[in-house]
C-alpha cells in the first residue's frame, strides 16, 4: 500500500477510498461456476453435433440453404434464399430465439460487412439467420425449427 493510487471508480469509498461499491458475491460465485462448469457442457454440445444434424434435416426436407463459413459447432450462419425469412421470425418468435445477419450490426438497416464480404447481397443477407445450439437442446427442437422453416420457403 505505499504506492500511490487514484481511484478509477468513485462512490462509497471503500478500500480507503479507492473502490467506490460493494461486490456482488452472489455474482461472483455464479460466473466462478460458470467458468468451472463450461468447458464439459461445450464438450457435450459439440458430441451432439447439431449444426450437422440440422444441415441435414433441411437437405433431407428439400429447404434450399447456404452455410456461410465454417464457424464453430454451437453456432451457423445460414441463408435461406427461398425462404420468407422475415414472416418466419415473426409468427415463431414465441418458439425459437432466431437471428438475423450476423452479430456485429444487429441494428443496422443495411446487411453488415460481414454478410457483404462473403459476398451476399441485401436480399440474401435479409434471409441469412444466425443460429446457436445451446446445451438443452434436443433434435426434436431442431426438427421443429426445420418444420417451420419448410412452411415459410
Amino acid at each position: 500500500r505505499s504506492l500511490p493510487m487514484n481511484p478509477v471508480i468513485h462512490g462509497a469509498g471503500q478500500e480507503e477510498g479507492l473502490r467506490g461499491g460493494t461486490l456482488p458475491g452472489p455474482l461472483i460465485v455464479s460466473t466462478g461456476k460458470a467458468v468451472e462448469t463450461f468447458s464439459q457442457s461445450y464438450t457435450n454440445l459439440k458430441k451432439q453435433n447439431y449444426k450437422q444434424f440440422l444441415i441435414n434435416c433441411l437437405t433431407n426436407k428439400g429447404v434450399n440453404h447456404q452455410v456461410n463459413g465454417v464457424g464453430i459447432p454451437s453456432l451457423v450462419s445460414l441463408t435461406l434464399p427461398d425462404t420468407d425469412v422475415a414472416a418466419l421470425l415473426r409468427n415463431t418468435m414465441n418458439k425459437f430465439a432466431l437471428s438475423t445477419g450476423s452479430a456485429c450490426s444487429s441494428t443496422e438497416v443495411e446487411i453488415s460487412h460481414v454478410l457483404a464480404s462473403i459476398g451476399l447481397n441485401r436480399d440474401l443477407g435479409e434471409r441469412t439467420l444466425r443460429i446457436s445450439f445451446h446445451h438443452k437442446l434436443n433434435t426434436s427442437d431442431i426438427e421443429a425449427l426445420v418444420s417451420e422453416i419448410r412452411k415459410y420457403s
